[in-house]
């Protein structure tokens, strides 16, 4: 399991059929044990490495993953680290967060190709360049530009409104995790702090709403 989650997590990029083998493997192990603090470890471990399914962001899959291993493991001695993980990880994947740009395999395979490029630049050339272009930015407002404050203004604006609905809890994003605590006829106590953090993450969307 350890070779698995090593290689998501050092790759720039694998294919989906690797992080689905890494789970399956994992799945396998906790078939007769409870869910320790190792255990939890590499769970995290599998779900947030930087070539798995969503890279820092939790597939569908990987939730269903999730319920899976819950349901496996429920009633035994598991370390408490196991249920804070099941909670942060649903609301991950509910909740909309995604993987940063910097992560996203197309970027990652583009930075390695210029690192690799016969043409090698010295660390001290690259700060030169990265400063360059934040004061190229700077002298876009000194020389007057009259488009640069406002790009910058509406760029920042734009983000801040797609963070603010990716961050919103959706009536089918809680009809879906009430349907996967339902699915196997049994609540477990994982699923129960679930299902109470989305209801008390609804409770304050609505009080912010009536601001």
């Amino acid at each position: 399991m350890k070779p698995c989650s090593k290689v998501l997590e050092r790759a720039e990029s694998a294919p989906e059929t690797l992080s689905a083998f890494a789970r399956a493997r994992l799945a396998a192990l906790m078939a007769d044990r409870p869910m320790g603090a190792a255990e939890t470890a590499l769970v995290r471990r599998c779900l947030y490495a930087a070539a798995g399914s969503g890279a820092t962001a939790v597939t569908e899959a990987e939730a269903r993953w999730l319920f899976a291993l819950d349901a496996q493991t429920d009633g035994r001695a598991n370390d408490p680290a196991w249920g804070d993980l099941f909670v942060k990880a649903l609301l991950n994947h509910l909740m909309g967060k995604r993987a940063p740009a910097l992560l996203e395999a197309k970027g990652m395979m583009a930075r390695q190709a210029w690192l690799n490029a016969s043409t090698k630049v010295s660390p001290l050339s690259f700060l030169m360049r990265g400063f360059g272009n934040v004061m190229d930015g700077v002298d876009a407002l000194k020389r007057g530009d009259p488009g640069a404050a406002a790009r910058i203004a509406e760029y920042y604006k734009n983000e801040i409104v797609h963070a603010d609905v990716a961050a919103r809890l959706t009536l089918e994003e809680s009809a879906w995790a009430l349907g996967m605590t339902q699915d196997d006829g049994k609540q477990t106590a994982n699923e129960a702090a679930l299902l109470a953090e989305l209801q008390r993450v609804e409770r304050d969307q609505a009080a912010r709403a009536t601001r």
